[in-house]
């Protein structure tokens, strides 16, 4: 099968929704970069044909195409997703123009579509399954474009997308970002998906995803997410119960259909970089024990501190030891905390016996090596608690240490 086909990944932009300000719905305590931005400007909400709830974008500016196929555009304004009516966003106002800034997008220009009668395309698209919208999960491939003209022209699994991740915002605090609340049809669904810039509003029905997705697909989505992290956090937002989805999601689930698999291409034609694809985490690969560097392990082996990092990522992964910080005596080296050198001299510290031929308590010494400043032999600093003898003379006492957007309607949204 060939490539993508011209146009998948836009979708025309019917409706713009700007609410003013987000913050009786945006959490005041995220710290997320697009949480910053989204709180000091205006919020921008997209409805585009074929997706299966409204778009709030994040900040900054987005993709948009320049030439359409002049028969999908034709099609698309004419059978159109979202019915015009009552805003849908309290306090939104449907701005009349662009911003002044980017007052240079226009509308996309019709295009002649080129010939792809040649093109070999799959005998079916793949095969995809209803499920309640409040049974989504991580790692599901949603359904967020779900026709395109012309629809016999759409690639195997067009328009379906991994979820990264999920959230349910509960009916009872959807009153101050809807003006009718009860179009959510209880507890509204945040989705946050691979290649959508920004949070997928998702109310009360059911959606498709993927029975069977693209195994390569999914391995490089996996690697390489598209946020890690939802672009907006809401103001009492839940996380769903992945066992209950997991078992949610088994009952629903049927067997995928034989020859899913062959349905998508490969982009690998060497088996050894296929391999390393699919089996590689984090530029670790598991390879047979004689492949390994002599002695046969990691003691050489170029991916000894991936491997290292990624033993840390397993339940019970633990730091590796690393070697006990050992201080030098007091005195010798850098001279202790709180002690300035003055004179050329180090003065002792307040409350510490005068320096020069000054005597501790008992009459003697001080121990070698425990006074600030003390010039000598080095010896073994003494346990603490141990006094430390003299050859020859009697023991002392311990030593006194130192203390130490911009879009509008007619466009099409890559």
């Amino acid at each position: 099968m060939d490539g993508w086909p011209k146009g998948e990944g836009v979708a025309l932009i019917e409706r713009v929704e700007h609410v003013p300000s987000a913050e009786v719905f945006l959490d005041p305590d995220s710290e997320g970069l697009f949480m910053a931005m989204a709180r000091e400007e205006t919020m921008v909400f997209v409805f585009c044909q074929g997706m299966p709830g409204p778009l709030l974008l994040r900040p900054g500016d987005h993709r948009t195409a320049d030439r359409v196929d002049g028969r999908r555009l034709a099609w698309d304004e004419a059978n159109p997703t979202w019915a015009a009516g009552q805003l849908l966003f309290r306090d939104a106002v449907e701005p009349a123009s662009a911003h002044w800034s980017r007052n240079h997008i226009v509308a996309p220009t019709a295009v002649d579509a080129e010939d792809d009668t040649g093109l070999v395309r799959a005998p079916r698209r793949a095969a995809s399954f209803a499920k309640p919208v409040h049974a989504l999960m991580e790692g599901h491939y949603l359904q967020i474009h779900q026709v395109r003209f012309p629809e016999a022209d759409m690639g195997v699994d067009e328009g379906v997308h991994r979820v990264e991740a999920v959230r349910h915002l509960p009916a009872a605090l959807l009153h101050p970002l809807l003006s009718d609340p009860a179009w959510a049809g209880g507890d509204l669904v945040l989705a946050t998906v691979h290649g959508v810039p920004g949070t997928l509003l998702l109310p009360g029905t059911d959606v498709t995803v993927l029975t069977a997705p693209n195994p390569e697909r999914r391995r490089s989505d996996e690697t390489g997410p598209w946020t890690g992290a939802p672009f907006h956090d809401f103001t009492g937002v839940t996380a769903p119960d992945p066992a209950h989805q997991q078992h949610t999601d088994r009952a629903l689930r049927p067997q995928a259909p034989a020859g899913e698999a062959e349905l998508y291409p490969s982009r690998f034609t060497d088996p050894a970089q296929l391999a390393l694809h699919m089996n590689g985490v984090t530029g670790v690969r598991p390879v047979p024990l004689a492949a390994l560097p002599w002695p046969h392990s990691q003691h050489k082996c170029a991916y000894t501190p991936q491997g290292k990092a990624l033993a840390l990522t397993y339940p019970g992964g633990v730091s590796p030891p690393s070697r006990p910080h050992r201080p030098s005596p007091a005195g010798r080296g850098r001279p202790a905390p709180g002690h300035l050198r003055a004179g050329g001299r180090d003065p002792s510290p307040p409350g510490a016996a005068p320096r020069g031929r000054a005597r501790c308590r008992g009459g003697r010494r001080p121990a070698r090596g425990g006074g600030p400043g003390w010039r000598g032999r080095r010896v073994r600093p003494a346990r603490p608690g141990v006094s430390r003898r003299r050859s020859g003379s009697p023991g002392s006492g311990p030593s006194t240490a130192a203390p130490g957007c911009r879009v509008s309607g007619r466009t099409f949204l890559a």
